[in-house]
């Protein structure tokens, strides 16, 4: 497993969370669990609607920052979910290429019946 790659992916989802949580918090004047809140709800894409910015240019963040924000969110999280579960597939495969391949060993003491 490359950590590497995942500390990164986990470095850029807390920067992108980071980043609008500050933004929001002074350009709106929310509180920092608002903040926060509203950048999770943004990124995720689940927009309950309960906060909205209310001012022309944290609107104009708003739309800029979720295009940007949203594919580095997902291709962070899809490294971290990767090498999370890359072991446990290549463990998987090995077991069942195991098995096939114990399956296909003929035994020479075995007779061959051929009807």
């Amino acid at each position: 497993m490359t950590y590497a790659k995942v500390i990164l992916s986990l470095i850029i989802i807390g920067a992108i969370l980071g980043v609008g949580t500050i933004q929001f918090h002074y350009a709106e004047g929310w509180s920092w669990t608002d903040s926060f809140y509203f950048t999770g709800m943004t990124l995720t894409t689940v927009g309950y609607g309960d906060l909205h910015p209310t001012k022309d240019s944290t609107k104009m963040f708003t739309v800029f920052y979720t295009i940007a924000a949203i594919g580095a969110f997902l291709y962070a999280l899809t490294n971290v979910t990767e090498e999370l579960f890359k072991k446990r597939f290549e463990n998987m495969y090995a077991f069942f290429r195991r098995r096939a391949n114990n399956n296909k060993k003929i035994d020479p003491q075995k007779k061959l019946h051929h009807f």
